[in-house]
């Protein structure tokens, strides 16, 4: 696995060896990297912008969780900020799918009186986008996510004091931590669901 060097900071190091590198360094390589302001969210031109957004938005609480352990990293407040943004970007990003869905799979597929049975549905989802949308920018605005933001653009800038594991090497710390994310894994009560016998 290569790392990008243009995600470290300009003292890091310059090696992309996934081995060589530092823990330290490669938490703050995958925070930089998902860690971002989305001006075109707010200006809602195109969706791909939401789409990037909400994935990066869950990529970097799973980096968080992580890494949070052993780094200083400020993960508290910041971080269920995170995950009520996330849930209500999902709700935007889920109407469009919806809609995109119904205009160019249905659609074309009905007849005309049912064409202006759907049409009117788009229009009702269109106005319920227009509330949805609505909430995601004021939360956007709203002082959680603003606090995230100022909080991990100054850790950015000026990392806390490090932790034990900072300067360790990435091969050695992996084991540990992602053996703690596989044991919550493999702990879910879903694992725990029995096959249903085939009806006969």
């Amino acid at each position: 696995m290569a790392l990008d060097p243009n995600h470290f900071n300009t003292n890091g190091p310059s090696t992309t060896d996934l081995s060589m590198g530092a823990w330290g360094d490669y938490a703050q390589m995958l925070i930089r990297k998902h860690y971002q302001q989305q001006p075109e969210v707010l200006a809602d031109r195109h969706p791909e912008p939401l789409r990037k957004m909400r994935v990066g938005l869950r990529r970097l609480r799973v980096t968080l969780k992580t890494f949070g352990k052993v780094l200083n990293l400020p993960i508290k407040q910041e971080n269920r900020a995170l995950q009520k943004l996330g849930r209500k970007l999902s709700q935007l990003r889920d109407l469009d799918v919806q809609t995109k869905t119904l205009k160019q799979t249905y659609r074309p597929r009905l007849p005309k009186a049912e064409r202006n049975a759907l049409d009117q549905l788009l229009k009702q989802l269109k106005q319920h986008r227009k509330q949805v949308l609505k909430k995601n920018r004021h939360a956007l605005r709203d002082r959680p996510y603003q606090q995230f933001q100022k909080t991990y653009g100054r850790w950015l800038a000026q990392p806390l004091p490090p932790s034990p594991h900072t300067h360790a090497p990435v091969d050695t710390m992996a084991a540990p931590v992602l053996s703690a994310q596989l044991e919550w894994l493999l702990a879910h009560p879903g694992w725990q669901i029995t096959a249903q016998p085939p009806l006969t």
